[in-house]
């Protein structure tokens, strides 16, 4: 299935929400810290409706690989880590806390190496963003989020009594942002980490 071909369309049914938690350490595990992505790259298999348990089992398998330092690991691999472990750093936890991290895709239908479709169609819907977001919150119950930026910028938007703190100190000269909400959950704006720059930290 290539790219002109993948299904644009958002939409998921009711019992397809459970997809877009990828990976949920047991509670007792849990360190309190989500990372909210756009979209796992899922190949031929993007936006398979048919496929999705397929797809969320691989890209739970990935993430898995890629904290873990699994033999064989790429480069694309170590750059995900490497800036997942500076979030972790940049907000006073331990750098060795990856496997405590849950981990969500806002579409997960998938798409390839690029921006899909469906993304870019979900992206422009930003009730149905925020209904996306909502479920996977109220799923997770955490206390940091780390979110790319367009789905930070719908979340604050919709957020009326957010208060402002520190971002994320990357190494660009773009300012990234962060905000904790009614329900103290702090919400950290990221760059999407196979193209970010360093955080110092």
């Amino acid at each position: 299935m290539n790219d002109k071909n993948r299904d644009p369309i958002y939409h998921l049914d009711k019992n397809d929400y459970r997809y877009l938690i990828t990976y949920m350490p047991e509670k007792s595990n849990y360190n309190g810290i989500l990372f909210i992505m756009k979209e796992p790259d899922a190949g031929e298999d993007a936006g398979n409706r048919k496929k999705l348990d397929i797809i969320s089992e691989n890209n739970k398998a990935w993430f898995l690989d890629c904290i873990a330092g699994t033999d064989g690991k790429t480069k694309t691999d170590s750059t995900y880590q490497n800036r997942f472990k500076e979030m972790l750093k940049a907000v006073g936890c331990s750098d060795n806390e990856l496997d405590k991290c849950a981990y969500a895709n806002i579409n997960p239908l998938g798409g390839g190496t690029s921006e899909s479709k469906i993304y870019k169609n979900l992206i422009n819907d930003e009730k149905e963003v925020h209904k996306r977001v909502t479920k996977i919150i109220e799923q997770s119950k955490p206390e940091i989020v780390f979110v790319c930026s367009k789905i930070y910028k719908i979340i604050k938007s919709l957020n009326q009594t957010a208060v402002k703190i520190d971002g994320l100190p990357y190494s660009a000269k773009k300012e990234y942002k962060a905000f904790y909400d009614d329900n103290n959950v702090k919400f950290y704006e990221i760059h999407h980490p196979i193209f970010s720059p360093r955080i110092n930290i």
